[in-house]
């Protein structure tokens, strides 16, 4: 027997939880590794901001104390000049221009480093700058702006032959000096920048160095703490998913309670080339009693049962035949070798070791089983076919018989030619062509008409009359004869209240009723509406049941029937009586008004005493229970004379009429009307 897997399948609840699940955490570690790459990003880019400032203000800075070197040089070159006879100085112009231009690009260096600190301000170290380039002791942009001023005025033309004019030079060329108020504030100033910037960089290097470190770490916890995770939880999804699948499968392709394949799997095994040529005979084993068993062992045991019983199946099993639920209570085995019926023997030992008896639940149980096989080539396509035709095969099977019965065409027929009848049944029903015949019943002391029994009548399209043992019982069979009787009720109404118009006495009406028909869902309002519909002050009609159905009543849904009829003055006869199961003694229990001995006892009357006996003894019952009786199939003017002389209080036969149309009837009653006046 197969066993169901382990692990228990994911709902659709658990994947959507789980779906759910992954896309917040895919979401939530999306946000943060994005919110740590934006924030190393604006870091960073701040960090390349004040680098790129600090490096342009350094530059600045380091180009500005380039140009005041240079100017010291041109400088020492102009005095030089000057110093010479003006026939010697032609260089003094030219040295003027450039210290012109060199002046021009100090003034333009230090508007440079001025704006470039004030893009510093948002820095702590701001106040630092700003306090070497504008604020004492060093205060370079002032020493600078004196610097340039003397600069130029030493440059000019009219200071050349001024006396004393060498005086000039001596403080521009000590502020100038390397040495000298300017140069040591400015170095000063320089080295203080420069500890700073190394400062910053440092600081701005280590600081992109852990911006980067916390991005690469933020990315492998990422990888850590949520898609290795969600990683191991799609596995192990991946896995109830298979493993899911496979349960899928089994179910699909397998019984549980047997173990065996079910139809489908017999389906995929027979596929195969290899099956195909293998299997040309399926035997159906139906198990007639499961209810039976169920009730003896309990539901519960049941599945015990079914495994026990599967055991059987393999004692008659090859290793090449295939079993298989078929149905509920159905087995299938597909054979290679063909059953014939001269194979007694073989028949037999199914049979025996099939019904042996079974332990379950410490309790015995009989298997009741019924077998039907066809032949011929079976495959997966035709498989469903060859279940059908099996089962119209065990349909004939016999208990008593050491035979296992074949399936022929004609079995189909049958049954098409139930279905068809079927089918024309519910067109009769929407056309109304279900109508009643009226057997009329005499007084057995007077011989006048003194009611009638409505019997069923199918009068089809072409006006053919079709006799009711054609169509009762599939109508029985199919749920029908319910929807036919409420017709014939409704047609027996109408034509009593037609006959009453004529002023004529028709008596009281019987019709049969089955189970089926006590048991309508709206059993009381629409009998309660037909009786409704009668133009008689009393209930002229008589409900007709079984033996079977009587001693039935005791189900509490055909005692409601019968009582709700009783009270609407519907009398209730016993039909048919002796031929049921009831028996003398629980007659006396039956809550009826009238009983009908069956015709067979009348018929035989005259050949056997013992049948003339059974009618005397059930008149005579009749009247110690205080019962109507009525006497069936009366056809000789001697059966009449015997039952009237016992007393019987009804008669109904083709001694005097037979089965006959409302217009007919008509007649009949008219004629013995006429015959009471005349009278």
């Amino acid at each position: 027997m197969f066993k169901h897997p382990a692990t228990s399948a994911p709902t659709l609840r658990d994947l959507d939880t789980v779906t759910r699940n992954m896309t917040a955490a895919y979401i939530l570690a999306t946000l943060v590794l994005c919110g740590a790459l934006i924030f190393s990003y604006f870091t960073l880019k701040n960090i390349l901001t004040e680098q790129s400032r600090l490096s342009a203000f350094g530059a600045t800075a380091n180009e500005l104390s380039t140009t005041l070197s240079v100017s010291n040089l041109y400088l020492t070159d102009l005095k030089a000049a000057k110093a010479l006879p003006p026939s010697e100085s032609r260089l003094v112009p030219k040295i003027s221009a450039q210290m012109h231009d060199v002046l021009s690009q100090i003034a333009l260096l230090k508007k440079t480093i001025s704006e470039q600190l004030i893009s510093l301000q948002a820095y702590k170290y701001y106040d630092d700058f700003d306090s070497v380039f504008y604020k004492p002791p060093h205060n370079i942009s002032n020493k600078i702006d004196q610097y340039t001023n003397r600069l130029k005025e030493i440059s000019a033309e009219s200071t050349d032959n001024i006396p004393g004019n060498d005086l000039l030079w001596l403080p521009v060329e000590a502020t100038a000096a390397r040495n000298g108020a300017l140069g040591k504030s400015y170095a000063s100033a320089m080295q203080k920048l420069q500890v700073i910037i190394a400062g910053r960089s440092n600081h701005l290097a280590s600081t992109h160095k852990a911006l980067t470190l916390f991005s690469l770490c933020i990315a492998v916890l990422e990888l850590l703490l949520i898609f290795l995770p969600l990683r191991h939880r799609l596995k192990k999804v991946n896995s109830n998913l298979v493993s899911a699948h496979e349960d899928l499968f089994i179910q699909a392709n397998y019984d549980k309670q047997s173990g065996l394949s079910n139809k489908a799997g017999a389906a995929k095994t027979v596929q195969s080339e290899l099956a195909h040529q293998r299997y040309s005979c399926l035997l159906l084993i139906s198990l007639d009693n499961t209810d039976n068993i169920s009730k003896i062992v309990g539901p519960t045991a049941l599945d015990f049962f079914f495994q026990e019983f599967v055991k059987k199946l393999r004692l008659i099993d090859t290793t090449e035949n295939l079993i298989f639920r078929a149905g509920d209570n159905e087995f299938a085995i597909l054979q290679s070798n063909l059953i014939t019926e001269t194979n007694v023997s073989a028949v037999h030992s199914i049979k025996n070791e099939l019904s042996q008896q079974l332990y379950i639940e410490n309790k015995i149980v009989y298997p009741k089983i019924r077998l039907g096989y066809t032949d011929g080539p079976i495959t997966s396509d035709n498989l469903a076919v060859k279940l059908i035709d099996a089962r119209l095969a065990a349909q004939q099977y016999r208990h008593t018989e050491n035979h296992i019965p074949r399936y022929d065409s004609s079995m189909r027929s049958d049954i098409e030619d139930e279905n068809l009848l079927v089918e024309k049944i519910r067109i009769g029903l929407t056309n109304k062509e279900f109508i009643p015949f009226y057997q009329l019943k005499v007084d057995a002391k007077s011989g006048l008409i003194c009611g009638m029994e409505a019997l069923c009548r199918w009068k089809q399209s072409d006006g053919s009359l079709l006799p009711p043992f054609k169509f009762i019982p599939i109508a029985e069979k199919s749920g029908l004869i319910t929807e036919i009787t409420w017709q014939m009720l409704d047609q027996i109404v109408a034509d009593y209240n037609a006959w009453v118009s004529h002023g004529l006495n028709p008596g009281r009406v019987a019709f049969n009723a089955d189970e089926i028909f006590l048991r309508e869902v709206n059993f009381a309002s629409r009998i309660t509406k037909i009786v409704n519909n009668t133009t008689a002050t009393n209930c002229p009609i008589d409900l007709e049941i079984t033996e079977n159905v009587a001693l039935g009543r005791e189900d509490e849904v055909i005692a409601k029937a019968c009582s709700v009829a009783r009270e609407l003055g519907m009398g209730i006869a016993l039909d048919d009586f002796g031929t049921g199961y009831a028996s003398l003694s629980s007659i006396v229990g039956l809550d009826v008004d009238i009983i009908k001995v069956d015709q067979s006892f009348v018929r035989m009357m005259s050949k056997c005493n013992d049948s003339k006996n059974i009618v005397l003894t059930i008149i005579y019952l009749c009247k110690q229970l205080n019962k109507k009786c009525v006497v069936e199939g009366v056809e000789t003017q001697e059966e009449y004379d015997f039952c009237r002389s016992l007393g019987c209080d009804e008669i109904q036969g083709y001694y005097f009429f037979k089965p006959a149309p409302f217009a007919d009837v008509l007649e009949s009653l008219a004629l013995e009307q006429m015959k009471k006046k005349a009278g």
